[in-house]
């Protein structure tokens, strides 16, 4: 059995209180205080922030709870589980009309509460919503990302809705969806599920592939309301050095493939495109690094695709 406990003070009566955001975190007072200070700076003030503490082994909790807000509340679990249980643990506890998955180590703009609110709000066929971002450094300064550019670039120049196979085929052709930067309607919790334990990196997009072939509706507001961190303790670089992330890419492709042949639709000439981009921009960021036996890794595996 999971225990848990409050750690500083009373949680916000979700019934009184717009959104919440929930942060997941094991070891993250590093980052923390950056991502606390974006919510604090927030345009939009009705909302309650949740941090989920996976078992850390710092002072995260200490690091959190030192902002000394009402609104702000810990769940310290003593087990210590995968990133999608703990994502699952934020939304089991959701309960206010909108709720937020942020991770540890990000930064919200000073509006993204109050516009992406607004925007499911004027959209309520809409199961969740997901902005633009930036991409920042370890010092909050923004960098130029290549696979950013492509994610803006891949969906429509405007706000959209996705939704049925057209949907499926949209998302397929490559993950646009910055996953902190998602807002869920928590009526719609029934819809999405749950995130799959077992995956490390295409969780995100699973669920959300998982939401149209159900019936849901993916909400692309055009505008830029996140900053996305990339610094070197990611568990992203972890995945890409092991290949794991290729293989998981690989397996929910290939799922989704024969949902699409299913339905009549078909990718063509662009099955396997988002794999295949992916593995070629790492590979050049190995090969930047002179790191040329894992470029050759990723080549010979994309190899395998065609």
């Amino acid at each position: 059995m999971e225990l848990y406990k409050v750690m500083e003070g009373e949680s916000a009566q979700a019934e009184n209180v717009q959104v919440q955001v929930f942060i997941p975190c094991f070891n993250s007072r590093t980052t923390l205080p950056k991502t606390i200070e974006s919510i604090l700076a927030q345009t939009m003030k009705n909302y309650e922030v949740i941090l989920v503490d996976n078992a850390s082994s710092d002072d995260s909790s200490s690091v959190f709870s030192a902002f000394d807000d009402d609104r702000f509340s810990v769940v310290r679990f003593e087990e210590h589980v995968s990133l999608g249980a703990n994502f699952n643990r934020c939304i089991e506890m959701a309960s206010a009309e909108y709720f937020c998955i942020m991770h540890a180590d990000d930064e919200y703009e000073l509006n993204y509460l109050e516009n992406m609110t607004n925007s499911l709000q004027n959209t309520p066929s809409a199961s969740i919503a997901f902005c633009n971002a930036n991409i920042i450094d370890e010092e909050s300064c923004r960098r130029f990302s290549v696979k950013n550019e492509i994610k803006k670039m891949a969906s429509k120049m405007k706000s959209e809705q996705y939704t049925g196979g057209k949907g499926v085929l949209w998302l397929a052709d490559y993950n646009k969806v910055i996953a902190p930067s998602v807002m869920f309607r928590t009526s719609s919790k029934n819809l999405f599920g749950t995130y799959r334990k077992d995956l490390k990196f295409t969780l995100d997009w699973d669920l959300y592939f998982r939401i149209l072939q159900k019936g849901g509706e993916i909400l692309h507001v055009n505008q830029t309301l996140f900053n996305y961190r990339i610094h070197k303790n990611q568990q992203t670089s972890a995945l890409i050095a092991s290949m794991e992330k290729y293989y998981e890419m690989r397996t929910i492709l290939d799922r989704i493939y024969a949902d699409l042949d299913n339905l009549g639709l078909s990718l063509k000439s662009r099955k396997y495109r988002s794999l295949g981009l992916t593995i070629f921009m790492d590979a050049l960021v190995d090969i930047s690094s002179f790191n040329f036996y894992k470029a050759k890794q990723k080549f010979l595996f994309f190899k395998e695709l065609n």
